[in-house]
């Protein structure tokens, strides 16, 4: 039985974390695989091993502000990658493992640091997006060495920067809604009532983390013409400002607190999406910085939603124009103008969220993924 060895750079709710547990639980159940699992602290991963009985410790890898990093949390990078490295080592030894995967571009260095003492070899799962800077040049060079002998980019976008590297290592290999938003039974009524809503009404969806890259500002402004023009229309926003600028979600609040539509604009907070998708009509995606695969996306449309993103990295490889939903430009008129369209038509709802579930059958779904992922992975390891 192989012995792979789990490293994620986070442990809270997010969609790289998802796809993890998602991996782990499969490898456990469908493969020869016997995992272990090293997080930086105790949260949603750390309970997800809990409940699945996989053995996991901590490192002390410091979080790191969104965005361009400044030059003090760059040098304390690299002393926390060797401090890591250490600990991989002991756990390495204590759990006589065979293989590490890699979650994420800030457990990189450290990994490869630590297996290349045990001669192992490194998997990097790439779900960032990097163009340029010191971090796509470390990504370069942890590619180049013999440490790591494979990786998988979530989507053709994140995968661009790298072609030309090492292109038989890097493979593009898109993610997957996880297991639960196709097997689960639709909870619409109850979820419906949850958040209070009529049959009459109309619900647009959003949801994840509130910043001004993930656009809910933007969405705002987009909205509330509508909202004037809608006595029917409701908008919901779950998420929480979470690791980033709290300051955004208090704007964010403060703006529908003051508008004359505080009525019929919610917040729910940090909520999982199986709480989320049934009870609404219409999902948007309305991200201004440039996704690396777009997994709301692709949730909302396992649970047949249509869906409206904008024109922002690999969201456009993932939602299929005027089939599955509509892709536009980072204008509020445009996405406003697409809105009003699926609110207006029930049966284009239902043909774009039909759709969508199948595209979700066909290209993403999870047996099938998950499965490519592990191949490349544990070949040869």
């Amino acid at each position: 039985m192989l012995r792979v060895l789990f490293i994620d750079q986070n442990s809270s709710l997010g969609g790289g974390q998802r796809v993890l547990c998602d991996l782990i639980s499969f490898s456990k159940t469908n493969l020869k695989i016997k995992p272990f699992l090293i997080v930086p602290s105790l949260g949603y991963v750390t309970k997800f091993a809990e409940s699945e009985g996989v053995e996991f410790s901590l490192i002390p890898l410091n979080e790191m502000n969104a965005g361009k990093k400044s030059f003090l949390e760059k040098a304390n990078y690299l002393l926390d990658s060797l401090k890591c490295a250490e600990i991989i080592d002991e756990f390495i030894d204590l759990w006589r493992i065979d293989l590490i995967f890699a979650n994420g571009p800030r457990i990189y260095l450290p990994s490869v640091i630590g297996a290349k003492k045990f001669s192992l070899k490194v998997h990097l799962q790439l779900h960032l997006l990097f163009e340029r800077g010191i971090e796509k040049c470390l990504i370069e060079t942890l590619l180049k060495t013999e440490t790591v002998k494979s990786g998988v980019c979530c989507s053709k976008k994140v995968f661009e920067p790298f072609k030309n590297v090492y292109p038989q290592k890097m493979k593009v290999v898109p993610y997957w809604v996880s297991p639960k938003f196709l097997l689960m039974e639709s909870r619409r009524e109850p979820l419906r009532q949850k958040f209070k809503l009529d049959k009459e009404n109309v619900a647009i969806g959003c949801i994840g983390r509130i910043s001004k890259t993930k656009g809910q500002k933007f969405l705002l402004n987009a909205v509330f013409p509508l909202l004037k023009e809608n006595k029917n229309l409701v908008m919901i926003f779950a998420g929480s400002s979470d690791f980033e600028n709290a300051q955004e979600e208090i704007e964010l609040k403060k703006i529908v607190e003051e508008s004359e539509y505080k009525e019929r604009i919610r917040f729910c907070g940090q909520i999982d999406g199986e709480e989320f998708y049934d009870a609404i009509d219409i999902l948007v995606v309305p991200s201004l910085w440039e996704e690396p695969f777009g997994l709301v996306a692709v949730e909302g449309m396992a649970r047949k939603l249509p869906v409206v993103v904008t024109r922002s990295g690999a969201l456009q490889e993932t939602v299929i124009n005027g089939e599955t939903g509509f892709v536009v430009n980072k204008s509020e008129e445009e996405i406003r103008e697409k809105i009003m369209e699926l609110i207006e038509s029930k049966d284009k709802r239902v043909e774009f969220g039909m759709n969508g579930y199948k595209r979700v059958l066909s290209d993403f779904h999870p047996q099938n993924q998950m499965r490519k992922v592990m191949e490349i992975a544990v070949q040869n390891g």
